[in-house]
């Protein structure tokens, strides 16, 4: 359909936006702080997701990226990096090593749910 002048497309572009609001159609709003970011990258197309971590010991904005060929994908992949620093599961990283994930383990949660002998043997069998 083809308008003739300026004031017959803006009531054009009303009726459609009216239409869209009443079958429950709205335009995707920005992500939220703590949602992460998601976008395209142009020089393969892959869709990135950055989420933040917070700042390490010097300073600098600690970020962890997925990646994925759709952007649904990368969402799904988003959500779940949440859900874990939400809990507060290690995020997936390549250089987390076994003695970290212990440490980690036995201060965050054995330490707590254990008698402290029983905390002190499983400290002592992982040490020797």
């Amino acid at each position: 359909m083809l308008h003739r002048n300026r004031s017959q497309c803006e009531a054009r572009v009303v009726s459609l936006y009216s239409q869209q609001r009443e079958s429950g159609f709205e335009m995707a709003g920005s992500r939220g702080n703590g949602e992460g970011s998601i976008y395209q990258r142009s020089s393969d197309g892959r869709w990135l997701g950055v989420l933040s971590l917070g700042y390490g010991p010097d300073g600098r904005l600690l970020r962890k990226t997925v990646s994925a060929k759709t952007r649904g994908e990368v969402a799904k992949k988003l959500k779940e990096l949440q859900r874990h620093q939400d809990d507060g599961i290690p995020l997936p990283d390549a250089t987390l090593t076994v003695s970290q994930l212990f440490n980690s383990w036995y201060e965050d949660v054995l330490r707590h749910q254990v008698a402290p002998s029983a905390s002190s043997n499983y400290k002592r069998i992982y040490d020797h």
